[in-house]
């Protein structure tokens, strides 16, 4: 009998490897996102479980493996791999303080101090990310993790692209209104630009309140996306932030990538000589 989509493979109280599962966080086609804790660590923590079927099946271990070995603070931290039922089994660290996804949608638009500080440390994740030849493909709010310490992590590494791998195209998939013009076209064949464009959508959101794309009109928000031009970046943003910042998210969000910044190191130069402020986001403590 062929399993419902809401029908977990897994059950409360299960032990997987270290790990005692305590609830469901998400259950999705052929994976599953489980919060539990972590006897051997005496901490709480999150586990992915991922179908291992057609090219993921070479990849994923690939991909973990890296960002088990990397020591790159700015990222989500892979704590363990291993597999459970015929699945890929990833244990990832918990960030108390939810997404910044949840937090735009309970505060608002974030002052220019605290958007400056999240901007600059994705920045340094996505650094990490594209110097191993890594593409992540869904950098949105809701892949930003937020700790009542004051930490800043980019998450979710589900689609990400190993540029090494050679992928069946074109096929477009992803969170439409995260993607670049040419991750709407085909999300395949991008490469570190993609994800710049991503994260000035995101800066967009923070200093906005409101997305650039709408959500949820997969169809319309791609072609909006396909045709996008930072126009109107310096009046709708005018009221945000300094010029400065906003000729450089023009630049990230520019339709052609090669119109864009070369990489995540070159933009960080150009943001942190503009001696901008930051401060922490005072998130609390997610419930």
């Amino acid at each position: 009998m062929t399993k419902s989509k809401s029908e977990s493979r897994f059950f409360a109280g299960e032990i997987v490897s270290n790990c005692v599962l305590q609830k469901p966080l998400r259950i999705r086609d052929d994976r599953e996102v489980w919060r539990v804790f972590d006897r051997r660590r005496d901490c709480p923590a999150v586990m992915k479980f991922i179908g291992m079927t057609g090219p993921r099946r070479e990849t994923l271990p690939i991909l973990a493996n890296i960002l088990l070995r990397s020591k790159c603070p700015q990222l989500v931290r892979v704590l363990d791999i291993g597999e459970a039922g015929g699945n890929f089994a990833v244990e990832l660290e918990y960030s108390d303080g939810g997404t910044l996804g949840r937090w735009i949608a309970k505060h608002g638009r974030l002052p220019l101090a605290p958007s400056v500080r999240i901007m600059r440390e994705i920045l340094l994740a996505l650094a990490e990310l594209h110097r191993h030849g890594i593409v992540h493909r869904d950098v949105k709010p809701g892949n930003i993790l937020l700790s009542s310490d004051g930490a800043v992590k980019l998450g979710d590494f589900g689609i990400a692209r190993l540029v090494s791998h050679a992928e069946e195209g074109p096929q477009v998939f992803g969170t439409p209104s995260a993607m670049s013009p040419e991750q709407a076209a085909d999300t395949t064949r991008i490469d570190g630009r993609s994800d710049l464009f991503s994260l000035s959508s995101v800066v967009y959101e923070m200093l906005t309140g409101r997305p650039r794309f709408p959500r949820g009109r997969s169809g319309s928000t791609l072609r909006d996306i396909r045709e996008s031009r930072p126009d109107n970046f310096r009046e709708e943003l005018a009221e945000y932030a300094t010029y400065d910042l906003i000729r450089l998210l023009e630049q990230l969000a520019a339709n052609d990538p090669a119109a864009r910044p070369e990489s995540a190191e070159s933009v960080l130069a150009e943001l942190d000589s503009m001696k901008l402020p930051t401060a922490t986001l005072n998130c609390g403590q997610s419930a």
